[in-house]
């Protein structure tokens, strides 16, 4: 390392940049800010911010690599205390710099739901780096494997687990930095205990709802769409790719829908009514709320594993034009506090326990949408066993041992 690098200055500089960038690719999706956008945000040449990232992919693989080595910094402080204190204490830790990052005094923690849309020399690392992560928080949180346990089984509770700990780096937001400790004492509690009151049941009956057309040109353009979009993001996925996925001409695509723009709110809205009908169906059940929950999520997380899915993540909503992003950010409020509207009823008829139940609320719609990338951990599970060890700890609690 030259003096100039090793220098206050230096690093200095450096820092600014990656907290606008990884303001920026939040806001925007990892194509959607260029070195251009960067620089003239901060005030700098785009000489400047290339001297430090000579590419937008090698700034982009520095923001995942500084949001990798800040989780790991919370795990190596969880300490060695018993198995159900670890996830307390990192999440103790991990809703304390939340804190600290809504006060400014902490660098914002990029998400990792873009991490496939990286290219260049540097992804493959980044990819790596992010495996270890998840390895090392699957043994520092999870521990190790219960009898008859396999690595898949073990993978989807560590997947569910840390899909509330990403999830909360974008809905911490939404409460005051002074009440993010106590929230983050809630979250451990549901992680820990589960939503289920006493004699609960599982599994649950499975959930007969109609999830909309599965065939027709359109389904299935918007089905292939959304498997794009949820890849690579709304600028990463072309037109192009789009129709290329669909084996059509571009013309195709646009016989369909008027703009790119237009694709997002479609196939938010197609996503948006699979959940809805498969709520109003939850709704409709005589039966306790817990059961009423179990049933829908448990029906959601099939669908997004099955060929019918998955539903869009929530994550293309920060790369979504502006014109679209209001309606689409409010409609995803209304749909996810639905399942708040549930954990209520289930606590109103003891079937659940008292909780936070927007806290809750933000959690069930976490690991609803990460059940998109469940298979990339779990490929050796059949579609009811995914489901079991992936929703059922949300219920039940993840009862982690030594």
């Amino acid at each position: 390392m030259t003096d100039a690098a090793a220098s206050p200055r230096f690093e200095s500089k450096r820092r600014l940049i990656l907290d606008e960038a990884t303001r920026l690719f939040k806001a925007r999706g990892l194509k959607g800010a260029t070195l251009i956008d960067v620089a003239r945000s901060i005030g700098l040449s785009n000489t400047s911010v290339s001297y430090y990232f000579p590419r937008r992919d090698d700034l982009a693989a520095a923001c995942f690599f500084r949001t990798i080595a800040a989780y790991d910094a919370l795990l190596d402080a969880v300490g060695p205390v018993e198995a159900e204190g670890r996830i307390r204490a990192f999440m103790d830790l991990h809703f304390a710099h939340l804190a600290r990052m809504a006060r400014g005094e902490a660098p914002d923690l990029i998400g990792f739901s873009d991490l496939s849309a990286l290219t260049g020399p540097q992804a493959q690392a980044v990819f790596e780096a992010f495996v270890n992560l998840f390895r090392r928080a699957r043994a520092v949180l999870i521990g190790p494997p219960r009898p008859g346990d396999t690595a898949s089984a073990r993978n989807a509770r560590a997947h569910l687990l840390l899909s509330v700990v990403f999830g909360a780096a974008h809905w911490a937001r939404e409460f005051e930095a002074e009440d993010l400790p106590r929230i983050g004492a809630r979250t451990a509690d549901i992680l820990l205990n589960g939503l289920s009151g006493a004699g609960a049941i599982w599994p649950p009956e499975p959930l007969d709802f109609d999830a909309g057309p599965d065939d027709g040109a359109r389904e299935a353009f918007l089905r292939a769409a959304t498997r794009l979009l949820n890849e690579k993001g709304y600028h990463g996925a072309s037109v192009s790719q789009i129709s290329a996925r669909l084996g059509v001409t571009k013309g195709s695509f646009y016989h369909h829908l008027d703009t790119k723009a237009d694709l997002v709110s479609d196939c938010f809205d197609r996503s948006f009514g699979i959940v809805r009908r498969a709520q109003d169906a939850g709704f409709a059940l005589e039966a306790p709320g817990l059961q009423r929950l179990s049933r829908t999520v448990a029906a959601l997380i099939r669908r997004q594993l099955s060929e019918q899915g998955p539903l869009l993540r929530h994550t293309a909503l920060s790369a979504a034009p502006q014109e679209v992003r209001s309606d689409i950010a409010a409609a995803t409020r209304r749909v996810g506090d639905r399942f708040g509207q549930m954990v209520a009823d289930g606590m109103i008829d003891g079937s659940i326990r008292a909780v936070d139940q927007t806290l809750a609320a933000r959690m069930l719609d976490d690991m609803i949408n990460a059940a998109a990338e469940l298979w990339r951990w779990t490929p050796d599970l059949g579609q009811a066993d995914a489901v079991d060890h992936y929703a059922r700890p949300m219920m039940f609690g993840l009862k982690v041992q030594d």
